[in-house]
Formats: structure tokens, C-alpha cells, sequence
């Protein structure tokens, strides 16, 4: 009798397809196809710097886009590495080590990925607290944060922190730059001498800045806030909701080392049609 028949330890497609379901490229490279099982493997890998190329250099909407596509692959890839390793079959003990040092090694990859992209310096998750970027906001809406963008634009929503706030995270929209002359009178937003809140009703009323329309409430007790030109290397913020927010009118500008991202979009929230890309 051959040895190596008589030492096989037979394992059922069924279980061969559930290590290949939970760890891509570890049946294949223990069953000798390891360029298969190291690109099984090192596609994730792929997929996370794809992530971070379209977040250094897209918008909230090529983020989410591009996001969508790689959930997509990561779980066309999970399906494919059960597949090939049901047909691959069965698995022996003489080259059982190896295939559980190839578990472990495709295990390992997608917590580092998450790690990197989730908690790192390219993508992160805030969730909001209080009231003063209604209606924007709500309390308790999960936001997905680009950590890249350290520059944002006129408009955007930006995660700051700094001793202004007694340390802790705050969200507000950026509505000046370096070199911006902006005033706040009656609540109503005055950028370089042009008035950029439209008429008030019951205290609320419509917002643009750059191309950003967005709504505004709080307008009808609210104090006025004399002209002043944004330094160097800061940003002006206010909040969406003007009478309920503590922002740059009240602990100046904020210094653009502080922020720690823009907001690209809400994965979560209480209203209906609250998830999306944010204005």
C-alpha cells in the first residue's frame, strides 16, 4: 500500500470550501496552487490600496463608488476561494501544518486591512452628537470621515480637536479660507462682502457657499459677529444650526494642524432618507 494514500486524511468539499469561504488562497496554496492561493491572498491587499488611492484623490461620491466596488470584490473573492477549494477536495496530513500556517496568514490579512482603512489614517467613523448641525445633522447619525483631507473646501464638513474644544471631537462646516474676510450678522453668513444666506422664514433659511446649498436654522436671536480676516493655515467654521452651536464666532478660527478629516457621507441615521452623500 502507498504510504501517502495510507497517511491521507480525507476532508469533505463541504469543510474544504468552508476554510476556503473564511481564509482565500490558504486551501489553494496547501494543495500546491500557490500563485492561485498567493493572489487570492494578496488581493485584499489590493483592494486597500485601491481604497486609499480614491481617497487622497477623489470625492465623498468616487469614495463610496469605489467602496461599493471593493465590498463587491472582497466578497466575489470569498466566493470564489469556497469554490475552488470544494473542487480541490481533500486534504492530507502529511501537509497539514501548512495549511493551517496558510489559514492563519489569510486570517491575519483582513484585520490589518480593516485596521488601516477603518481606524488608521485614511478612513474613519464618527458619530454625531447634539444639535448644532441641524438640520444637517442628527443626533446619533454614523458619518464616514476621509482623515486625508486636511484642506478642505468652502462648505465642507470637517472633524476637528483641539484645546479650543476642551479637547474633544467636533463637527462643523468650513465657510472660510486663509485670506477670507467673513462676518455673521443676525446669524446670516457674510463671505467677503457678499451675503450668502437667503431670505429667513420662522429662522431658517437656505445656504450657499461654493456650489453648497444647505440649509440653516436658528436666525432670529442670534448675536452679531464683527468682520475679521481668517489667518494663514486656518479655517472659519460655523455650525447648520446657528443659535445652538459654539463654533469660530465664539473660540475663533481653527487651525487647519487641528482638523482631523471631512465628513464624505452618513452610513447611518434615524431619519428615512438620511444616508448619502453629505452637502
Amino acid at each position: 500500500m502507498n504510504h501517502r494514500n495510507a497517511t491521507q486524511l480525507v476532508w469533505s468539499p463541504g469543510l474544504s470550501a468552508a476554510v476556503g469561504l473564511i481564509a482565500p488562497g490558504a486551501v489553494q496554496s496547501w494543495q500546491g496552487r500557490r500563485h492561485l492561493g498567493r493572489l487570492m491572498m494578496l488581493f485584499p491587499l489590493i483592494l486597500g490600496l485601491v481604497m486609499t488611492l480614491a481617497t487622497v484623490f477623489g470625492g465623498g461620491r468616487s469614495i463610496l463608488v469605489t467602496f461599493g466596488i471593493c465590498l463587491v470584490g472582497w466578497l466575489v473573492l470569498h466566493l470564489v476561494s469556497a469554490a475552488s477549494a470544494w473542487r480541490l477536495g481533500a486534504l492530507t496530513r502529511e501537509r497539514r501544518p501548512r495549511m493551517w500556517l496558510s489559514v492563519v496568514v489569510g486570517l491575519a490579512v483582513y484585520p490589518i486591512i480593516l485596521l488601516v482603512l477603518l481606524r488608521g489614517q485614511v478612513l474613519g467613523a464618527f458619530v454625531f452628537v447634539g444639535r448644532s448641525m441641524q438640520p444637517t445633522l442628527q443626533e446619533g447619525d454614523r458619518l464616514l470621515v476621509n482623515r486625508l483631507a486636511r484642506t478642505p473646501e468652502r462648505g465642507q464638513l470637517v472633524v476637528f480637536r483641539s484645546a479650543l474644544t476642551e479637547g474633544r471631537s467636533w463637527i462643523k462646516r468650513v465657510v472660510a479660507l486663509p485670506g477670507d474676510r467673513v462676518a455673521v450678522r443676525s446669524g446670516r453668513l457674510i463671505l467677503n462682502g457678499e451675503p450668502r444666506t437667503g431670505q429667513v422664514r420662522d429662522g431658517r433659511a437656505r445656504e450657499s457657499v461654493d456650489g453648497r446649498v444647505y440649509q440653516v436654522w436658528g436666525l432670529t436671536e442670534v448675536a452679531d459677529f464683527e468682520a475679521m480676516l481668517v489667518p494663514d493655515a486656518m479655517v472659519f467654521v460655523l455650525g447648520d444650526h446657528r443659535d445652538q452651536s459654539r463654533d469660530s464666532r465664539h473660540f475663533g478660527a481653527v487651525p487647519l494642524a487641528d482638523l482631523g478629516g471631512t465628513c464624505t457621507a452618513r452610513f447611518w441615521s434615524g431619519e428615512r432618507d438620511g444616508i448619502g452623500l453629505l452637502q
